[in-house]
């Protein structure tokens, strides 16, 4: 990771920076890196572990839980796309960021838990990955669905649960 970059809204405070007192205002800290493959803005992450590829490149992340869930383990969420393998990439870590949905959530799912996708490389989801060979990461709760957006905004705090 070259750099990391914390911003905040009107209101946030961060540590030493004085001010604070309750904020609706969000903040996200991100990070930059190197892709190995072709990344869209709002695909979950993961960093390159496998052998066969530039180990601690940026890939997108898959519920499976083979190769003891390499797939799996979350790093962040895209903020900028990537070309392809060797492009830049500003990367989100934590924060309240837009993630792509497999489907535009309706408005009244909002509050729900976004789950790793074990289908669609990248993508989060509304369903719990339950079938032998996923993995259950969670990513983060869903705030800004309105039933036509499929990259609403989450509030990301990834974290492998379980392989299945």
């Amino acid at each position: 990771m070259s750099s990391v970059s914390i911003t905040a809204g009107t209101g946030y405070a961060l540590a030493g920076s004085g001010g604070g007192g309750g904020s609706t205002d969000a903040l996200t800290v991100y990070a930059s890196g190197i892709a190995g493959e072709a990344i869209a803005a709002g695909d979950a992450l993961r960093f390159d572990r496998s052998g066969t590829g530039t180990a601690g490149r940026l890939l997108r992340a898959r519920g499976l839980s083979a190769t003891g869930g390499v797939e799996a383990d979350v790093a962040g969420v895209a903020k900028t796309p990537a070309a392809g393998a060797g492009s830049a990439i500003t990367y989100y870590l934590i924060g309240d960021v837009p993630i792509t949905l497999d489907a535009a959530p309706a408005a009244s799912t909002n509050g729900s838990r976004v789950f790793l996708s074990p289908s669609a490389a990248g993508r989060g989801t509304l369903t719990v990955p339950t079938n032998d060979g996923e993995a259950v990461t969670f990513l983060g709760f869903l705030t800004g669905a309105d039933g036509a957006n499929t990259s609403p905004t989450c509030v990301l705090r990834p974290a492998l649960i379980a392989l299945l």
